[in-house]
């Protein structure tokens, strides 16, 4: 499950398109369908939202049509909810109803600007929750000119330190990361969750 910040906090639109661009380009490494893998996406928004349950495309093409056309950056407010998209997550975006399975790791992968406060202790208290179900957590946060302080705000949030953070200085950087993060994703790095890639 993606998390897409889709809040003013973007510095531009095309940080938004190159975030967007690189979930698309991660699921074109995934071998996506009903009985293999499944992908949803969360908007992060003033009014946060699930834009593509789990169980919403059972094949690769029309998952990824979907979400060439989704978003609309600059069209909410300032006051963006994050614990509530985290809540969306552990609450909702995992449900059987809309594609969850019992026997499947869930993995939650955030995209955000750098600007968005993503340390807050209703955020944090979200992210402890989302362990205790066993949620694996993947950070990725653009537009970031301070690396080392976004690492170690980074380290509180997500499993496995280290190897499930990723900071980039813009999003377009984020295709340089694709490899690694797409290993992480599918089983290739000690310790990470093991997806259906292909």
């Amino acid at each position: 499950m993606f998390l897409l910040d889709e809040s003013t906090f973007v510095t531009s639109e095309q940080d938004f398109v190159d975030a967007r661009d690189f979930i698309r380009n991660v699921i074109m490494e995934m071998d996506v369908a009903y009985t293999k893998t499944r992908v949803g996406l969360i908007i992060i928004s003033a009014d946060p939202h699930i834009d593509i349950s789990l169980n919403a495309h059972g094949n690769k093409e029309s998952l990824v049509a979907a979400v060439d056309g989704t978003g609309d950056p600059f069209e909410t407010s300032e006051v963006v909810d994050l614990s509530a998209a985290l809540y969306l997550a552990r609450t909702e975006a995992f449900a059987w109803s809309r594609g969850g399975r019992e026997a499947m790791n869930d993995v939650l992968i955030f995209l955000i600007s750098q600007d968005l406060p993503y340390n807050t202790s209703s955020v944090l208290r979200e992210i402890d929750l989302l362990k205790e179900q066993q949620t694996s957590i993947i950070g990725i946060v653009f537009g970031a000119n301070d690396t080392e302080q976004h690492m170690e705000q980074l380290r509180q949030i997500v499993s496995f330190p280290e190897e499930n953070i990723f900071v980039t200085s813009n999003a377009s950087l984020l295709s340089d990361k694709q490899e690694m993060i797409v290993n992480q994703i599918c089983g290739e790095v000690p310790g990470n969750v093991s997806m259906m890639c292909t």
